[in-house]
C-alpha cells in the first residue's frame, strides 16, 4: 500500500513539473522599441492626390500604415494572351504589388534592335496592371539573375567589366535603360500610372567601393523613371544611410542552389543574427529601415541534380515566420509560374519555370496559394494595426532549426495589444507537436496566461493568437482560434471571422468590464472577472457583444477548411468575404467561378441584394448559400502510345461551352520529361515524384495542336527522390509513362 501511495505521489508531481516546463515566458515588455523615423529620401504623391510614404518601421499610404503584399510575376515568360488571368488570380490572392523583372537578354535581341512586342510587351502588361489598380515594383536590372541566360545579360554584355562602373558597361546599360524609360513612360505613379518601386540591379555583393548602385539610381532618375521608393537585395553593397535605397530582404524554405538542409527561416530570428547566418552580415543599420522583402519563397526552382517538394504547410509557415519576425512589406518571388523561352534559360536550367509557385507554369491554383491567402486575408483587415507592431521574442530564442523540443514563438505588440505567432513547420525536418503548451505574457500592468488551460499545436501548423484584441470597444484578451477577417455586414455591424485551428478548441476569453451584454449558444463560463465561450465551429453558433457604450459586433468560427476557401474582397460596392469549394476572380463588378468540379457553391457575406441565378440559395448562419451547376463535359481526347516513353495526342480545336481550360495529369517515373508542341519544344519538368499537371488551352490559339510527351531514362545523378518513387525495375529506369488524365476547368460567369 506504501508504494501504491509513493508511485501515485511521485506521479502527481511529475505532471506538475511538466506543466510547468511547458509554460513558456514572453516579456513583451523587453520587445523592440525602434523609433518611427521618417528620414528616408522616398514617398511620392499622384496626380489623383494619393500619397505614398515610408519610415523606419513601415510603409504609408495616406498617411496610414500600410502592409503592402506583393508577388512576382515574370509577363516574358508567360503568354500574353493570359497576362490579365493570372494578375486578377494574383490580386484575389490579396496581392497589391506586382514586381517584375525586365529582362535585358529578351528584349534586346542584336545589338540595338529591341523586341518589345507580343510576350515582350511590357507597356501591355503595365496597362493591365493599372486598369485591375495593381501597383508594380519595376526590377530592371541590368542584371537580374531569375536563372536566365547570363543571369539577364544579351551576350556581348556578359564579359569582364560587366556590373561596374566600367565606362563601357555604363554607357551600354544606359542604352538599355533608355529603352526601358520609353517603354515605361507615363506609368510611374507621379503620373497617375501603377509604378511605385523600382529596384537597382540584383544582389551586388561584390562592389566594394558601394558606388554601382548609385551609377544606376542617378542614371534611372535622369532618364525621368522617377518612383516614390527605390530599393536594392539588402545583399547589395551601398552607403544605405545616404536613404535613398531600401534594403529589401530574401529567404527560401527550401534552397535550389543547395543541398537539402534546413535553414534558419523558421526560427523568428532577427534580422542581424538571420544575415549573419545567410549572407554573411547586415551590410547597414537594421533600425533605420522598415523591414520588406522582395524574394519571399513560397517554392523555389529545382537543380537537375537535386530535386524536391515544397509541402504547402512549410509554404504557410514561412510566410507565417516572416510576418511574426517583423516583416512589412511580404514581397513573394515567385507568386506566378511560367516558361522560360527555349535558349533564354540559364546554365543546367529547365524551361518550366513553375518554381512551385502559388499559382503555377500554367495558372493552376496550388494549395499553397490557399494556404497563405489565409494569412492574406488577415493582413487586408489588420495590416494597418499590424505595421505598427514590433517583435518581442524569447530571451533564449532558438538557433537550431532540427530542434523538435522546443517551442518556437515570438509576439508582435503594441500598447499591450497584439499577436502571438507560433509555428511548428521546419523545411527538411520532421517536427513533432508542441503538447501541453502555455504561454506567460508579461504586460506593463500584469501578467497573463494564454491559454487558461494547456493546448496541443499540432505538427506542420503555424497559428496566430490574438492578444487584448479590440471587437468594437469589447476587450477581447485571447482568443484560441486564428483571426481571418473582418467585414461589415448590411446592417453596418462589424463581423470578425475566425477559424478552428488543428487539435485546438476555440476558446474566446473576454474582460467583463468591457462589454455591457454578451449572448452566444456556446459553452459560456463566467470566472474572476472574465467570460469564457467555447463555440463549435461552423455557421451553427456566433457569439454577440455590445461594448460599454452600446456598440455591437459578432464573432464567427469557422473551420480550418473554410479558411482556406475564404475570399475577402471588393464585389458590388462592398468588401466582401466569401467561401466557396471553387476558385474565385472578380473583374469590375464581373465574378467568376471556376474548379474541376462542375458543382460549385458560393456562401457571401454580407448577402447580395440581386439573385445570382444559382440552382438553389439558402442561409447559412451568416452567410447566404448559393449553389451553382454547369453541364458536364466528357472529353475525347485520344492518346497514341507510340512507347512507354513517348505519348502523342491532339488538343481539341477549341474550348467545349463553360469551360476555360483543360489540363492533362502526367503520371509518369523518369529522370525528366518534356513537351513538345508540333515537334517543337514546349517546357519541361523535372521529375520530384509528383504528378506533371500541363494546361493545355495555351496550346488552342491556332486550332489543333500534337502535344507529344517525352520520358527521359533515369539518371542516378538524380538527388532528393523518395525510396517510394524511385524507379524499381529496368521497365521504369527507361523511362515510362503510367497514365495520363485529362480534367476540364469548369466556368460559371455571374453578371455585372
Amino acid at each position: 500500500m506504501k508504494t501504491y501511495y509513493l508511485s501515485f505521489i511521485l506521479m502527481f508531481f511529475t505532471i506538475i513539473l511538466c506543466g510547468q516546463e511547458n509554460i513558456y515566458k514572453l516579456d513583451i515588455t523587453k520587445g523592440e522599441n525602434r523609433s518611427i523615423d521618417s528620414w528616408l529620401k522616398a514617398g511620392g504623391e499622384n496626380s489623383d492626390g494619393l500619397r505614398l510614404g515610408v519610415n523606419s518601421l513601415f510603409w504609408t499610404k495616406d498617411g496610414k500604415p500600410w502592409l503592402p503584399i506583393m508577388g512576382e510575376f515574370h509577363f516574358v515568360r508567360y503568354p500574353q494572351k493570359y497576362w490579365e488571368d493570372e494578375l486578377l488570380k494574383m490580386k484575389a490572392a490579396g496581392i497589391s504589388i506586382v514586381s517584375v523583372y525586365v529582362f535585358w537578354v529578351n528584349h534586346e535581341v542584336t545589338p540595338g534592335n529591341y523586341n518589345w512586342k507580343g510576350n515582350n510587351d511590357l507597356r501591355q502588361f503595365l496597362k493591365l496592371c493599372k486598369k485591375h489598380e495593381l501597383f508594380v515594383w519595376l526590377r530592371p536590372g541590368p542584371y537580374i539573375n531569375a536563372e536566365a541566360k547570363n543571369g539577364g545579360f544579351p551576350d556581348w554584355i556578359n564579359k569582364k567589366g560587366k556590373r561596374s562602373n566600367a565606362p563601357w558597361y555604363l554607357a551600354a546599360s544606359k542604352k538599355y535603360y533608355i529603352e526601358v524609360a520609353k517603354q515605361t513612360k507615363g506609368f510611374y505613379f507621379k503620373d497617375g500610372g501603377p509604378i511605385i518601386g523600382f529596384q537597382v540591379d540584383n544582389e551586388l555583393a561584390h562592389d566594394t567601393k558601394k558606388t554601382h548602385l548609385t551609377s544606376l539610381l542617378n542614371m534611372a532618375k535622369e532618364l525621368g523613371m522617377i518612383t516614390p521608393f527605390y530599393s536594392a537585395t539588402n545583399n547589395s553593397k551601398h552607403f544605405y544611410e545616404k536613404g535613398d535605397i531600401i534594403p529589401m530582404q530574401g529567404a527560401y524554405p527550401y534552397r535550389g542552389w543547395m543541398e537539402p538542409e534546413p535553414t534558419i527561416d523558421f526560427l523568428y530570428s532577427t534580422d542581424e543574427w538571420g544575415a549573419m547566418k545567410n549572407i554573411g552580415g547586415l551590410p547597414y543599420d537594421g533600425t533605420k529601415f522598415p523591414r520588406g522583402m522582395c524574394e519571399l519563397g513560397v517554392g523555389c526552382w529545382q537543380s537537375y541534380n537535386n530535386r524536391f517538394v515544397v509541402p504547402s504547410y512549410d509554404s504557410e509557415g514561412h510566410a507565417q515566420n516572416a510576418l511574426g519576425r517583423g516583416i512589412n512589406l511580404m514581397g513573394y518571388f515567385m507568386f506566378q509560374g511560367g516558361t522560360q523561352k527555349e535558349g533564354y534559360q540559364g546554365n543546367n536550367h529547365p524551361l518550366n519555370y513553375d518554381f512551385q509557385a502559388p499559382i503555377g507554369e500554367y495558372g493552376q491554383i496550388r494549395d499553397s496559394y490557399k494556404k497563405i491567402k489565409v494569412i492574406h486575408n488577415f493582413i487586408t483587415d489588420f495590416g494597418s494595426e499590424l505595421a505598427t507592431m514590433q517583435p518581442a521574442r524569447v530571451i533564449q530564442p532558438i538557433k537550431d532549426p532540427t530542434d523538435v523540443k522546443t517551442l518556437r514563438y515570438v509576439g508582435r505588440f503594441k500598447d499591450e495589444k497584439g499577436f502571438l505567432f507560433l509555428t511548428t513547420t521546419q523545411g527538411w525536418v520532421d517536427m513533432k507537436p508542441q503538447e501541453n503548451v502555455q504561454i506567460e505574457l508579461k504586460l506593463k500592468g500584469e501578467k497573463l496566461l494564454f491559454p487558461e488551460a494547456p493546448i496541443t499545436i499540432k505538427e506542420n501548423t503555424s497559428p496566430i493568437f490574438p492578444i487584448n484584441l479590440d471587437i468594437n470597444g469589447a476587450q477581447l484578451k485571447y482568443a484560441t482560434a486564428q483571426l481571418l477577417a473582418k467585414v461589415e455586414g448590411n446592417n453596418g455591424v462589424p463581423n470578425y471571422f475566425f477559424f478552428k485551428l488543428p487539435g485546438v478548441n476555440p476558446e474566446f476569453a473576454f474582460n467583463d468590464n468591457t462589454f455591457k451584454k454578451l449572448t452566444s449558444t456556446a459553452e459560456t463560463i463566467n470566472k474572476n472577472g472574465r467570460t469564457y465561450i467555447k463555440p463549435v465551429p461552423g455557421m451553427g453558433q456566433t457569439i454577440e457583444i455590445i461594448d460599454n457604450n452600446g456598440k455591437k459586433a459578432i464573432i464567427v468560427v469557422l473551420t480550418r477548411e473554410q479558411a482556406e476557401q475564404s475570399w475577402r474582397l471588393h464585389y458590388k460596392g462592398k468588401e466582401r468575404l466569401f467561401l466557396s469549394n471553387a476558385n474565385l476572380l472578380i473583374d469590375k463588378g464581373h465574378l467568376e467561378l471556376f474548379s474541376e468540379s462542375n458543382k460549385m457553391n458560393l456562401l457571401t457575406f454580407p448577402a447580395i441584394d440581386n439573385k445570382l441565378n444559382s440552382v438553389r440559395s439558402k442561409n447559412n448562419g451568416v452567410f447566404s448559400e448559393h449553389v451553382f451547376e454547369t453541364p458536364e463535359t466528357n472529353l475525347d481526347i485520344k492518346i497514341n502510345k507510340k512507347s512507354t516513353n513517348n505519348w502523342v495526342f491532339n488538343t481539341p480545336k477549341k474550348l467545349p461551352k463553360h469551360v476555360r481550360n483543360i489540363f492533362a495529369y502526367v503520371d509518369y517515373i523518369g529522370s525528366k520529361a518534356g513537351i513538345l508542341e508540333n515537334g517543337k519544344n514546349y517546357s519541361d519538368d523535372f521529375f520530384n515524384g509528383t504528378i506533371w499537371d500541363i494546361g493545355l488551352r495555351r496550346f488552342m490559339n491556332n486550332g489543333r495542336s500534337e502535344i507529344t510527351i517525352k520520358i527521359s531514362e533515369w539518371d542516378d545523378k538524380v538527388k532528393g527522390i523518395p525510396k517510394n518513387k524511385a524507379p524499381k525495375n529496368d521497365t521504369e529506369r527507361k523511362g515510362l509513362i503510367r497514365e495520363i488524365k485529362f480534367k476540364p476547368e469548369y466556368t460559371i460567369s455571374l453578371g455585372k
